[in-house]
């Protein structure tokens, strides 16, 4: 509804100018959009530029160009684009500075890895250490069953067996999880660190 109201307005003006053009009659030259140029007793609609001439020839001034309410709504997109442009550099620019504050060097950004790693890691040698403690007790527990070949195992068994499996799969679960953890990280560092050389190199 601005748009349209700001396009009128412009018209409104447009035309009262062009009035004024005409209440002192001139010779009109418009110049089209491939450069072509037209010459009239009355200003012309679709010009890129018009100037109005007195009877001699002599110039006397350029006729404004109105806007219709579909280029206002055009050109004020444009202007938001363009804000918008500009806000996402500045954005950028102040993510580029406190990257550069944080990581002046790549032993900035090695250091920040493994630390950040270093609970992920240590986590996962504990998995480690857990699985490998499960399997054994599972070998414990499998010598154990030999005791009862037809496969009748009384209920204690049943129950550590059954433990067992459900101990070993919960550990591994929490060791993948770990895992992929870490691929993130290294993926998230690798990344970031690609983008800081640009930023590096930039600055020599």
């Amino acid at each position: 509804m601005q748009a349209v109201i700001a396009g009128r307005q412009w018209l409104f003006l447009a035309l009262l100018l062009i009035a004024g053009f005409e209440a002192d009659a001139g010779i009109y030259s418009c110049t089209g959009a491939k450069g072509n140029r037209t010459i009239s007793d009355h200003p012309r609609a679709g010009c890129v530029s018009q100037t109005v001439h007195g009877k001699t020839g002599e110039p006397r001034g350029e006729v404004p160009k109105f806007q219709t309410p579909e280029e206002v709504a055009a050109a004020d997109e444009e202007q938001r684009a363009h804000a918008m442009r500009k806000a996402e550099d500045l954005k950028r620019a102040r993510s580029d500075r406190e990257l550069l504050r944080l990581f002046p060097d790549q032993a900035a950004h090695d250091r920040a890895r493994a630390k950040e790693q270093a609970d992920i890691r240590h986590n996962i040698r504990q998995y480690e250490g857990r699985i490998a403690s499960t399997e054994r007790e599972r070998a414990t527990l499998m010598a154990e069953k030999d005791f009862y070949p037809g496969g009748n195992l009384p209920l204690k068994l049943k129950l550590a067996f059954d433990g067992n499996d459900a101990t070993l799969a919960a550990t591994r679960n929490s060791m993948q999880t770990a895992q992929t953890d870490l691929s993130r990280s290294d993926a998230k560092f690798d990344q970031q660190l690609a983008y800081l050389k640009g930023l590096w190199g930039s600055r020599r």
